[in-house]
Order: structure tokens, then C-alpha cells, then sequence
């Protein structure tokens, strides 16, 4: 196997039939068994480490008044403001992550546009596209898409999978993720580099007043050690 199967098969990025043919196409005594066992036990030790993390609540239930009233604006402004400090400490403990994983899984609710973002991340209606192609996602007690389109300066349109806390655990999302940027990081010591993550969390709000949140990490590369 190369390295790229053998981490596509510790990460259990295969099916089961095709893990099982390539340890069949192994010979007793290849060293490749010894790779692949040491990478299977660091990745139960990052698996530890993660879930002796402190993790703390992200999302909170927010009372929601008119969409309309004109001190939304300013109540959301100061929310996010504070929850941005009350949260530093945890994302101190958060290991570094990759530029292409920063975008694909972040928690958030469902709702047609974003109307306010008291954050550097300019956003556009979203496309609904998907919605309209699924009958059966008509019947969701809103009309809302499915992703969120956010553009900025630095990089090409991004579209974000909106999730509602409802139905998938955010705390779920932000462990799994944890676990991947950590995995990640490994690959890159191995190879004499090491990321520095800053991460930041922005807030905001949809259109008919449900709030979302979207973990954002500015990631540098550099020699390991420095």
C-alpha cells in the first residue's frame, strides 16, 4: 500500500471490502504491518486527548424579538462581542486546522438570506437550488435553503452547509472536527511543517430572527519547532 491508503485506511476513508483486500495483499512479515499499527495507535491517542478536552456549550437559546425592531442591530453587535471573549479560552485548546477543512462542516440554522453580520465575512442570499430539486424538503416549517454562499476578499465564494442544532449535536461537529485538524497537523510534523491556527468565532442572525454561528480559523504554515 502506499502512505496515501494506508492514512485513507486508519482514517477509515474506504469501504469494508476494499480494507479487507488490501490487508489480505500483505505478507506476514511486511513492514508495513508495523506503519500501519503505529498510525492506528496515535490516532486512538489524538482520539483520547480530544475527549479529555473541556468542551463548554457553543449554542445557547436566544430569545427572538421582531426582526424589524430597529435595536436588533446593536443587541446583536454587543452579543457577539462578548460571546467572542467568553469563548477564547476554549479555542486556545482547539489544535490548528487545514484551510480546505475550515469551511465543510460548521454548525449554524436554517433560513433564506442573512440579513445581519457584524463580522469581516460579507454574505449573499443563498441558492436554494437543492431545496427545490427535494420535494420532500418542502415540508420543513420554513422555507429556507441549504447552504450559504459567503465571499471573501482573500479567497473565491464559499458555500457553507447550513445545520440545524435541532438535528445534528454542534458539539458533535466541533469534536469531530477537533480530531481531524489534530490528525492533520501530525501529517504535517512528519513532514517538517506545522500549522498555526487563530480561530475566531463570528456570530449573526437570519432573516426571521434565528441566530447562527460560524467558526473561522486564519492558518498559517510553518517549519516545525519555529
Amino acid at each position: 500500500m502506499s502512505p496515501l491508503e494506508l492514512q485513507r485506511l486508519v482514517d477509515g476513508q474506504v469501504s469494508h471490502a476494499q480494507r479487507a483486500q488490501w490487508l489480505q495483499d500483505l505478507a506476514p512479515q511486511d513492514p508495513q504491518w508495523r506503519t500501519l499499527s503505529l498510525l492506528l495507535l496515535e490516532d486512538q491517542a489524538l482520539a483520547k486527548e480530544i475527549s479529555g478536552s473541556p468542551m463548554t456549550k457553543i449554542l445557547a437559546p436566544v430569545s427572538v424579538e421582531s426582526r424589524d425592531a430597529p435595536s436588533d442591530k446593536s443587541n446583536l453587535l454587543s452579543t457577539s462581542n462578548s460571546n467572542s471573549k467568553d469563548r477564547k479560552h476554549l479555542w486556545s485548546t482547539l489544535l490548528a486546522c487545514s484551510a480546505l477543512f475550515i469551511i465543510g462542516l460548521y454548525s449554524g440554522y436554517l433560513g433564506r438570506y442573512l440579513t445581519t453580520n457584524p463580522n469581516p465575512v460579507s454574505t449573499q442570499p443563498a441558492t436554494n437550488s437543492i431545496a427545490e430539486s427535494n420535494p420532500s424538503l418542502k415540508s420543513l416549517p420554513y422555507d429556507s435553503p441549504l447552504r450559504v454562499r459567503v465571499e471573501s476578499p482573500s479567497a473565491m465564494p464559499i458555500e457553507i452547509p447550513l445545520v440545524d442544532a435541532r438535528e445534528i449535536d454542534p458539539q458533535w461537529i466541533i469534536a469531530n472536527n477537533s480530531l481531524e485538524i489534530a490528525k492533520l497537523n501530525q501529517q504535517l510534523k512528519r513532514r517538517g511543517y506545522e500549522m498555526d491556527a487563530k480561530p475566531k468565532i463570528y456570530s449573526g442572525a437570519l432573516q426571521d430572527g434565528r441566530r447562527f454561528v460560524v467558526p473561522v480559523h486564519d492558518v498559517s504554515l510553518k517549519p516545525f519547532g519555529l
